[in-house]
């Protein structure tokens, strides 16, 4: 007879093991953390793993994926605060960034596999979890702003995946930033934060333009933010 999964218990397994995952690369960082590690503290046999996850790389992005559910379910409180539909998503997306801040270490850490050339796959599963995830609320709160007046759109589907689109290339410069950040040439060259302001600032401008919202009404970064990545990145590692 085919074997008899029960859902609950191998969603709570499989949490378990994220769990655990999530404190090693914590402790020991992604790259010196073995599959024999997390077995050895989880108390489960190799094809018992392979059960849950086809290896490193999806550990990593299951790590990723529940963090975008638990951001995401952030925003949506957001959206659901009062306001214009203006102060809503720009309080979404400072909630966001806050969320994220929240994460910072883990996320950090992550940054060389997530962008690795061996890992184009995982990233781009990445973000298409982030956009499925995210697109509902956004949309939503597009379309009370087009119904308002407050953005001139002529889709607010499509303009949400444009918005979208924009906020993910702009995690990807940022990321792109903090990485040379994290090199021992660019401390020793003395490299600072001003570029990866500048780009960051680039974006939040086009979206306005894509939004055709008024000017400063959806600036939601945070200078000091920025500087906190900035530090998280050339810092060693927490042992």
């Amino acid at each position: 007879m085919p074997r008899t999964v029960d859902p609950e218990r191998y969603a709570a397994r499989r949490d378990t093991i994220l769990e655990t995952v999530e404190r090693l690369v914590s402790t020991k960082g992604y790259d010196a953390m073995t599959i024999g590690d997390v077995l050895d503290d989880v108390g489960i046999s190799k094809g018992a793993f392979y059960h849950y996850f086809g290896g490193k790389e999806e550990l990593l992005g299951g790590l990723v994926a529940r963090r975008i559910d638990r951001w995401a379910t952030h925003v949506e409180g957001a959206a659901d605060e009062g306001g214009v539909p203006t102060e809503r998503l720009r309080g979404m997306l400072r909630v966001l960034a806050s969320a994220k801040s929240d994460d910072r270490e883990l996320l950090v850490r992550a940054l060389p596999v997530l962008y690795g050339p061996q890992n184009a796959a995982l990233h781009v599963r990445v973000r298409r979890a982030a956009m499925e995830r995210f697109l509902p609320v956004i949309t939503r709160v597009i379309d009370d702003g087009a119904r308002t007046g407050e953005f001139v759109v002529t889709s607010a589907p499509g303009t949400a995946r444009v918005v979208l689109s924009l906020l993910q290339e702009c995690v990807d410069t940022v990321s792109q930033h903090l990485l040379a950040l994290s090199t021992s040439r660019a401390r020793e060259a003395g490299a600072g934060t001003e570029d990866l302001r500048r780009d960051a600032d680039a974006y939040v401008e086009a979206l306005h333009a894509v939004l055709g919202a008024a000017p400063g009404a959806l600036d939601f970064l945070d200078t000091a933010d920025l500087d906190g990545w900035a530090r998280a990145a050339v810092r060693p590692p927490t042992p």
